[in-house]
């Protein structure tokens, strides 16, 4: 009995240095990881207007003033300029819409990156019913690349 109990405590004492070398192996395991593999930031934002924009000048830069979302705070409401937080790709959609008016009257909204062009709307000739339209695109943004949106045209009485 004495020999089946010296056994059973020389693997018990194996046993307890492999699952130290284990842990060990886990710890360097984890602390390279968080190392090469840093965790992904999550960025997502989304705003409307709060209140009907009249006859914004060519040039405005459309403040989306009420934020439902955003996550990662990149969005600024207050500038209405969205600033990319991290490299990666990201999409944006723009849905805009315009109520009717008997006269000529239209509105152009292009999304901006850096100050070019990347996408637009155009609201233009709704003489009886409210015009929607909306947009999307996927851009590649690096850190500090930044995306809004702006008044390209405007003509006649127009609202968004």
């Amino acid at each position: 009995n004495t020999q089946l109990q010296k056994q059973i405590d020389e693997l018990t004492s194996q046993m307890a240095t492999l699952q130290a070398t284990m842990d060990g192996i886990t710890d360097g395991l984890t602390q390279q990881c968080a190392l090469r593999c840093p965790k992904q930031k999550s960025v997502a934002f989304m705003a409307q207007l709060s209140a009907t924009l009249q006859n914004p000048a060519v040039g405005h830069v459309v403040v989306f003033d009420d934020v439902i979302t955003n996550e990662g705070q990149s969005y600024n409401n207050v500038h209405g300029i969205f600033t990319a937080p991290v490299n990666g790709t990201y999409n944006f959609n723009m849905i805009a819409s315009t109520p009717s008016d008997p006269n000529a009257h239209g509105l152009h909204l292009f999304v901006k990156k850096n100050n070019v062009e990347v996408a637009y709307i155009f609201l233009d000739q709704n003489l009886s019913y409210w015009l929607r339209r909306s947009t999307d695109v996927t851009l590649h943004l690096v850190t500090g690349d930044e995306i809004w949106v702006e008044v390209s045209y405007g003509k006649g009485n127009h609202a968004l």
